[in-house]
């Protein structure tokens, strides 16, 4: 649902990835064999999973990050829209994720995107 949501052909490939010392939620690679790195925050966005970000890709090599939340602060969908326009051959995705449940029926979940 995420690939098709961004318009990637991901195919999931660890969870909870060794980064050194740290841990990538998740990691996949899309329909070209690069690395894409996946990370979730479930609350507003903060400082502290932007530099996880940062950090992952550049030891990793990916070359797509997607970071998902909740509650994406104004300041840090402007920090991906930078990060987008420097050059560096990663391409950055915040993804905001909602879920909805009327009465009995299935979940649906509901997403918008910065990049």
């Amino acid at each position: 649902m995420l690939g098709e949501e961004l318009e990637l052909d991901l195919t999931p490939d660890q969870k909870e990835r060794n980064v050194g010392s740290f841990s990538a939620d998740i990691t996949a690679e899309d329909g070209s064999g690069q690395e894409v790195l996946i990370e979730n925050q479930f609350e507003k966005t903060d400082h502290v999973h932007l530099g996880q970000i940062l950090t992952y890709i550049s030891n990793l090599d990916a070359k797509i990050a997607i970071w998902i939340s909740s509650d994406p602060r104004p300041e840090h969908i402007r920090a991906i829209e930078w990060l987008n326009e420097t050059g560096s051959g990663v391409k950055f995705y915040l993804v905001k994720v909602e879920a909805y449940r009327i009465g009995n029926s299935e979940l649906c979940i509901f997403s918008n995107q910065w990049t």
